[in-house]
């Protein structure tokens, strides 16, 4: 009969304490509910667009001097709806037989307003073997400008 009675109160123990456990988390979900919420702090790092399909390298040439650095003229083209702050190259260098020799990457660093084009034509890299005949071109990615940037 005692096994009975301390199991029965053990038991209606355990359902008090349920029951208050439910009323209780009940209340606080009510009273975060009522608040407003908070935004702690807007994010400050850029978005990056991988591999752009709205951004163009056109008329890439390069000038290789004996010192195994390369100077490129384009013009990088943006024909989006997406203002761009900065622009990461890469420029892949090939010997006469079309052999991939190196590969670098360049950023650029201006605004790139939606429609328009920007001429490029003081980028230098370093560390071109000096067999390298030719250069293609490509874009990695675009940071996409704020709104505090584009003014």
């Amino acid at each position: 009969m005692i096994r009975k009675t301390v199991f029965f109160g053990l038991t209606l123990i355990l359902v008090i304490a349920f029951v208050a456990l439910v009323i209780r988390g009940r209340k606080l979900e009510r009273q975060q509910a009522e608040r407003p919420p908070t935004f702690l702090s807007e994010s400050s790092s850029p978005v990056r667009a991988f591999a752009p399909s709205d951004l163009d390298i056109v008329g890439l040439q390069m000038k290789l001097k004996q010192d195994g650095t390369a100077r490129h003229e384009f013009e990088l083209s943006n024909e989006g709806k997406v203002t761009y702050q900065s622009v990461q190259l890469e420029f892949v260098y090939r010997d006469a037989a079309g052999s991939q020799v190196a590969a670098k990457r360049y950023s650029v660093s201006r605004v790139l307003e939606p429609g328009r084009s920007a001429e490029i034509d003081d980028a230098v890299v370093g560390g071109i073997p000096l067999h390298a005949a030719s250069v293609h071109g490509r874009v990695v990615f675009g940071e996409i400008a704020s709104e505090g940037d584009r003014q």
